[in-house]
């Protein structure tokens, strides 16, 4: 029974493993939302990203500044060359916002950094 289930899960019309990747393990099919990946970036969130940014000017996001939230929208936005404006806290530069700015996203700092204070921003932002 190993690979029957997914090959017949394959012939069936509309069925899209590209758009989530699915592995079977011992007759189980498994969901691999970890597996997706497209401009550096993977996952679910990043998928969803991907197809809002499809018709977007732009991409606002917030998060703490070790969100990879962050990473994330910034390579998102890279791809398709549209701009990233991401809020944070203030403080140093964390792993996630080295790699948001070196991938071209606008790093905007809020104090205190609160996530509250760093929502607000955002939101004023987003319009």
């Amino acid at each position: 029974m190993n690979g029957d289930l997914l090959a017949r899960a394959l012939a069936v019309p509309g069925y899209t493993p590209v758009v989530t990747p699915i592995e079977e393990h011992d007759g189980v099919l498994v969901k691999r939302e970890d597996a997706w990946s497209r401009g550096g970036a993977s996952g679910a969130r990043v998928r969803a990203l991907f197809t809002a940014a499809e018709s977007a000017v732009g991409i606002v996001s917030a998060g703490a500044r070790i969100s990879p939230q962050l990473e994330r929208a910034a390579l998102v936005a890279h791809s398709p060359d549209i701009p990233a404006r991401l809020h944070t806290g203030y403080g140093s530069d964390t792993s996630e916002i080295a790699l948001a700015a070196a991938a071209g996203a606008e790093v905007l700092r809020h104090r205190p950094g609160r996530l509250s204070v760093i929502r607000a921003g955002y939101r004023v932002d987003a319009g």
